[in-house]
């Protein structure tokens, strides 16, 4: 029975999302992001879960299960209320920029956009944890085995366990192998059941996972050390409003400076403007006339840019309609409603970027949509099925790699449409310089 329910909620959302998308014309991912907005995902009872843990899946990887054990902890604002995923995330140090491109030989150019204040998902969701409040256990382990030991301590003691993983590695994520090792992703562990352990992992229900598969995921990333991170309570004397003030001062930062050197022209403020000139620049090695110019190229870097600011590594539109909400949490927090007009701001600045990316998913090439729209299915099918949708995860991601031999965008089409979004670049830089500069005023009263 509880299974029959779990399966039930899982395709009420999707029909929920589905009738959204019908009506507003949205793509799967900033429907469903509206939805929960209105009201987070509550679980069905399944067979070992921990008692009382009812909160799934969010807007944003990472942030989402950090939210979700906060409020399991009973963490909550001066107001009494809990802690928002908006919230979290800003606590986390909100939004940023960063700009890459990877070429290996035999492959298309592979663009990366990370559009938070840490690229780095386990760093990212530590300067959270250090300022929400909560007092922190973390263990570490050299092996899989031990590693294992105290993950089932914490779950039998009843305690959902935030672990870092390598993200290609979780069966689900339906991504080649040899990627694997390079993708810090955080989820929580939630329940055992036989040898399999509930995760709590962006899907809107719990995710099941062998035992076997999950310590593997944890051992690929091994900068993480095995890392799980459980929560005990609140820190005495915990002042939130500083640590808002903190969180944003970090958001400033990191339009402004880049955490590495040589790599100072991709960052921030600097990286925005660099991606727009590269947009258009003919001379330019690395301008996308060049890198994508046309065909396989041309799809290799329209598709990343839709997954990467609506799905992979922040909230639909490059995070920025979470951190608006973030702003007018923290206006009512520190009782500075300077907050709430700056969020005024980054709300205009989100439907820029979402405009942005709904110019790419429309684009007339066929092969252009079909990779947006494989984005936002793989994200459908994760909410609806879990880790059971493995087998379809992996097919959708084949096909993706399939596209490129499809597209037919030539080199005329495809500037014409890089010439668009740096357009739409060009008003999102202005409209964030003013608002980041304001933060920087509020930050350092």
């Amino acid at each position: 029975m509880a299974e029959s329910k779990h399966m039930t909620r899982q395709r009420d959302f999707k029909k929920l999302v589905r009738e959204r998308m019908r009506r507003t014309g949205e793509g799967y991912t900033t429907a469903r992001s509206h939805l929960l907005i209105e009201e987070p995902s509550h679980a069905s009872s399944l067979p070992g879960l921990i008692a009382g843990y009812a909160c799934f899946g969010g807007l944003q990887g990472d942030t989402s299960v950090l939210t979700n054990v906060l409020r399991f902890a009973g963490l909550r604002k001066p107001d009494g209320r809990e802690y928002s995923e908006a919230l979290v995330a800003g606590l986390c140090g909100g939004i940023g920029f960063l700009y890459a491109v990877f070429e290996y030989r035999g492959m298309p150019p592979m663009l990366t956009i990370v559009a938070r204040s840490n690229s780095m998902a386990d760093a990212f969701i530590a300067e959270g944890l250090g300022r929400c409040g909560a007092q922190l256990d973390t263990r570490e382990a050299s092996t899989e085995g031990a590693a294992m030991k105290h993950l089932l301590s914490a779950l039998d003691a009843g305690k959902p366990a935030l672990c870092t993983v390598d993200m290609v590695s979780l069966p689900y994520s339906g991504m080649p192998a040899q990627w694997a090792g390079m993708s810090p992703h955080v989820v929580a562990a939630v329940g055992r059941h036989g040898d399999s352990i509930w995760l709590d992992d962006r899907a809107v229900e719990p995710i099941a996972i062998s035992m076997a598969e999950f310590a593997h995921a944890r051992s690929r990333y091994r900068k993480g050390k095995n890392r799980l991170v459980t929560l005990r309570g609140r820190t005495q004397g915990f002042d939130l409003a500083q640590a808002v003030r903190e969180a944003v001062a970090l958001t400033v930062k990191s339009f402004h400076q880049s955490p590495v050197k040589s790599f100072a022209s991709n960052f921030g403020f600097a990286g925005l403007e660099k991606w727009q000139r590269l947009l258009t620049d003919k001379r330019d090695p690395k301008g996308w006339p060049k890198v994508f110019a046309s065909g396989r190229e041309a799809l290799a870097g329209l598709g990343r840019a839709y997954e990467c600011l609506q799905h992979e590594y922040t909230g639909p539109a490059a995070g920025r309609p979470l951190y608006a909400e973030f702003l007018a949490e923290a206006a009512w927090i520190t009782g500075d409603n300077r907050f709430a007009e700056v969020a005024q701001k980054f709300r205009a600045s989100g439907v820029l970027w979402d405009g942005l990316t709904e110019r790419i998913r429309h684009c007339p090439d066929a092969a252009v949509k079909r990779r947006c729209e494989i984005t936002d299915i793989r994200a459908e099918l994760l909410d609806a099925q879990g880790s059971k949708a493995t087998p379809q995860l992996k097919a959708l991601f084949d096909e993706r790699m399939e596209l490129g031999n499809e597209c037919k965008l030539d080199a005329a089409g495809a500037g014409e449409l890089y010439a668009a979004i740096a357009g739409d670049l060009g008003r999102i830089i202005g409209l964030e310089r003013e608002a980041v500069e304001q933060l920087r005023t509020l930050s350092s009263n």
